[in-house]
């Protein structure tokens, strides 16, 4: 692989986990609706294409694959999240192979909405985009 592809998969990689990453501790999440609805998986993209799972105990794994049939993994992290008010905390404190450094500073989305089948958020840029629940 190419250092121009892998710049490009890093550059993706940031991005896919900037919306979803820990904290010493899982604090405790502060808006009890967004909190249940969040909850189970969810993806984005296509090539890279990832999911991120959002688990009851505030921790969460994602995944990048080259693609959606899900032959190549070209990443993986676990972290933590949680939820104050609309925003979306999350940080990372594992990531295979380590080609990201873990996240000390959470990063913070703000949720639009969540609805049974889509999780719209802004990201710290400003940029809206939104993930589709995987069933």
């Amino acid at each position: 692989m190419n250092m121009a592809r892998i710049g490009i998969l890093v550059m993706a990689m940031i991005g896919f986990l900037s919306s979803c990453s820990t904290l010493p501790e899982v604090k405790k999440n502060g808006d009890g609706e967004f909190s249940t609805k969040i909850v189970g998986s969810w993806s984005e993209g296509t090539s890279p294409y990832g999911v991120s799972t959002f688990k009851e105990d505030g921790t969460y794994e994602a995944k990048m694959w080259a693609t959606p049939e899900r032959q190549k993994l070209i990443v993986s992290a676990i972290g933590k999240w949680w939820i104050e008010g609309r925003k979306l905390y999350n940080t990372w404190h594992k990531v295979e192979p380590p080609i990201l450094p873990t996240a000390q500073e959470p990063i913070v989305d703000e949720i639009v909405d969540i609805s049974d089948d889509v999780l719209t958020l802004i990201d710290s840029k400003g940029e809206k985009y939104t993930k589709a629940r995987v069933k």
